[in-house]
């Protein structure tokens, strides 16, 4: 599969996704798109707002000369992972009762990703153990671990699709008004002072008694004066604003996994892909911020969720929106992952839709000895003890012969899970708990740099009032 078909598999998504959330396919429908971790998450998330008694209308429309832009193509040697952004217009509202709720039109980006079996002349990698075969050999039972699969599960599918801001046009229009406001205000002060001035000159060279504009001559007077204060003022705001654009644009990027140390040692393990882990953190987030039951979940955490499915209860729709990798160390036989992230949240509490952010740090471990399933590809995860199809949401627990299945044996467990918690509180708290729920609200870097620049203005104000006494 092309990188342009691809993109195309998720441009038309788009209006899935829409179809999906308004009602107007059914989960079946979704399925064919999607893979099944993800088919799991989005299932959760219109669970969740139909007991809510919640109805959605969500629409997108593209920008007028913005094109799907590649952000990477990874090939893990059993998939090839697509990950791309684009620019749209989003719609979207929430009706209770045939109420509004809540309505929203603006710009938005999103980010989504396509996975699709290796696919090298009509020979494609089982996604359970990476033997290359014939396509039409799997229905059968591949040749090495007998894992049964369907044609569909070697189609290419939608594995991510997340709708955030997009930071940089935020931070471009930020430093643009800010700056452009600065500028202005210097043009309009220096016309003032050109127009006054000739007012001035044709005055004297006009002069006749009682014919004198006295005003023309004290606002230059006044600009005069005052000139030198607002260069100083001027030059320390384009200074500022400077400054913070360029801080923002390097903390604040499109990109969801952050490019660290610890991200590059990681991606340097054999078979370990970042891009294909943050998927399936993903899944596994979307889920317990979802769940209703302790069974949807436990089967991937081995802390006591049911503490974090309560706290979680007024969540109507979540996306993963920044990752990064904190540590990674080997113990006992055990990989273990520290990292943090944030996610996006909205709520509702007495009928009303809160947007906020959530800070989460998170263990997770894995045995070092085994080989990571392809739970993103494959459309569903069977039974070692009778090979029937095992659905995680009722906890990883065969319908047919009861055999339990054991995540830890196949894929990455969440061992430690931290919410909203203060960073110098959060080493005392991993000594006491591995689970915490905190009240920190995270705060949006932007809310932050509204501040900074009102700030820097105030900062201008107090300098220009102690020059001027």
């Amino acid at each position: 599969m092309s990188n342009e078909e691809m993109k195309s598999k998720l441009d038309g998504f788009k209006k899935t996704y829409s179809d999906f959330m308004m009602g107007n396919i059914d989960d079946e429908e979704l399925a064919k798109d999607t893979t099944q971790p993800f088919w799991q998450s989005m299932y959760l998330s219109k669970k969740r707002l139909n007991n809510k008694g919640l109805d959605v209308d969500v629409r997108f429309s593209e920008e007028k000369g913005n094109r799907i832009n590649t952000i990477s193509v990874v090939n893990d040697g059993k998939n090839i992972i697509g990950t791309y952004k684009d620019n749209i217009i989003e719609e979207k509202s929430f009706k209770k009762d045939g109420r509004t709720i809540y309505d929203h039109k603006g710009k938005k980006m999103w980010i989504g990703n396509v996975i699709k079996a290796r696919d090298e002349n009509n020979m494609v990698a089982c996604p359970n153990c990476g033997n290359m075969g014939d396509i039409s050999s799997y229905i059968n039972g591949c040749d090495y671990c007998n894992s049964r699969f369907q044609v569909e599960d070697f189609e290419e599918k939608v594995s991510s699709f997340v709708v955030s801001d997009d930071e940089k046009r935020k931070v471009q229009n930020i430093s643009t008004r800010c700056s452009l406001g600065a500028i202005i205000a210097g043009i309009v002060m220096i016309i003032a002072m050109i127009v006054s001035f000739i007012v001035v000159i044709i005055n004297q060279v006009n002069y006749k008694p009682g014919n004198y504009n006295a005003n023309a001559t004290i606002i230059f007077a006044s600009l005069i004066t005052g000139f030198p204060i607002f260069i100083k003022v001027f030059i320390g705001l384009i200074i500022v604003f400077v400054l913070i654009a360029v801080v923002v644009n390097r903390i604040r990027k499109n990109e969801v996994i952050e490019k660290n140390e610890v991200y590059y040692r990681l991606k340097n393990i054999n078979g370990f892909v970042p891009e294909k882990f943050v998927q399936n953190l993903e899944y596994k987030l979307r889920n317990i911020h979802f769940a209703e039951k302790v069974e949807e979940v436990s089967a991937f955490a081995s802390v006591p969720v049911d503490k974090i499915i309560e706290k979680y209860q007024d969540i109507i729709e979540c996306s993963l929106y920044k990752v990064k990798f904190e540590d990674y160390k080997s113990v006992q036989g055990k990989d273990i992952i520290k990292l943090s992230c944030i996610m996006q949240i909205s709520k509702m509490i007495n009928n009303k839709i809160y947007e906020e952010g959530e800070k989460l740090v998170i263990y997770l471990s894995k045995k070092s000895d085994i080989t990571e399933k392809d739970f993103g590809a494959i459309r569903f995860i069977s039974c070692g003890n009778c090979g029937s199809s095992i659905n995680i949401l009722n906890g990883g627990v065969c319908e047919y012969c009861g055999t339990r299945l054991n995540y830890a044996d196949y894929d990455w467990i969440i061992d430690r899970y931290y919410s909203n918690t203060e960073d110098n509180k959060l080493s005392e708290i991993e000594e006491r708990t591995d689970v915490y729920i905190g009240n920190k609200k995270y705060i949006d870097p932007f809310k932050k740099l509204r501040i900074q620049m009102i700030s820097a203005y105030l900062i201008c104000i107090i300098f220009v009032y102690v020059d001027i006494n």
